[in-house]
């Protein structure tokens, strides 16, 4: 199937989004991992990632309203970690805020604190991801363990990089972030500030 060409949907599906806009079947018939896009739409993971592998990166979009949908977010289900088109459970955890079940994780996995995650393309650390949605809780335990921050994003989308304080700037969370960072046991001299495309991160 052409790829400019999305694929024929069920009206009586387009509000509720009930099935998958690729195979039209309904998520409740079936045992099948369902994810949810950055769009919000929902789609039969099986189905979702044929629809990419066949797909160039610019062309890999929501094939109901050609919007960014990547990375994929498990709604329900058990699916392959090695997907390559879906979040890692980690940076879930770190975007949604949620302590414990990071605290846990992170005491399984020693080093995760300071390890690059794939998101949309780029890579990312967990404080960069808790940064940027605003969760200084899981900003504070991720600094207090030792995360960097001043690690920057990796990859083909983001070609200068952001610090967290970057990444909470995009988003109206800089001043808190920084209150939260300067306020940890780190000597804020050890603070490299990025201040392009950022104007909000102009701090004393």
């Amino acid at each position: 199937m052409d790829s400019s060409v999305r694929p024929p949907v069920k009206a009586s599906f387009v509000d509720s989004n009930d099935c998958c806009y690729i195979c039209h079947d309904t998520f409740g018939s079936r045992d099948v991992v369902i994810v949810r896009g950055r769009c919000g739409h929902r789609y039969d993971l099986d189905c979702i990632t044929k629809w990419f592998d066949t797909r160039r990166l610019k062309d890999r979009v929501c094939c109901y309203c050609r919007s960014p949908i990547l990375p994929l977010v498990v709604c329900s289900g058990h699916a392959e970690p090695s997907n390559p088109y879906l979040m890692n459970w980690l940076l879930v955890i770190a975007q949604q805020g949620n302590l414990n079940e990071l605290e846990q994780a992170c005491a399984d996995h020693p080093t995760a604190h300071i390890s690059l995650y794939p998101a949309a393309g780029d890579e990312i650390t967990l404080l960069i991801a808790a940064a940027e949605s605003g969760h200084l809780d899981v900003v504070r335990f991720l600094v207090a363990r030792g995360a960097d921050i001043n690690a920057i994003t990796l990859g083909p989308w983001d070609k200068t990089g952001k610090t967290a304080l970057m990444a909470a700037a995009e988003k109206g969370h800089c001043g808190t972030c920084w209150t939260t960072i300067r306020g940890s046991t780190m000597s804020s001299a050890r603070l490299r500030i990025h201040t392009v495309g950022a104007p909000c991160c102009q701090l004393p």
